[in-house]
């Protein structure tokens, strides 16, 4: 019995310690922000509306950090606002603008 549990042990560290589909997409973004130049870095405020808890929050601040260029995001349902770093090389306005509304939400400016 002692065996058996050891095994199943060990077998359940293995599995932990083997990254996922989610893991593998961080350390792929992680390369990306390699190529975000500091020099490029902007922060900006959007106004965003029809968020209305941290689901959405968390939907505006993964849909704007898919953007190849978007370095950090801070999103506020509270305050209707994302502040988002990002390099004006890699990614526009318009880029996040038309991702804030593919996520179904109000884009009302910056």
């Amino acid at each position: 019995m002692k065996k058996s549990i050891l095994i199943l042990s060990a077998f359940l560290m293995i599995i932990s310690c083997q990254p996922n589909e989610k893991d593998q997409k961080t350390q792929g973004d992680n390369q990306n922000l390699i190529e975000i130049k500091a020099e490029n870095l902007v922060s900006i405020e959007l106004h965003i509306g029809g968020m209305t808890c941290t689901g959405c929050e968390s939907t505006i601040s993964s849909g704007l950090l898919s953007l190849h260029g978007v370095a950090e995001v801070s999103a506020s349902h509270l305050d209707s606002n994302a502040i988002v770093l990002y390099d004006t090389s890699l990614v526009k306005i318009e880029d996040m603008k038309s991702m804030v509304e593919k996520k179904g939400y109000d884009f009302l400016g910056n």
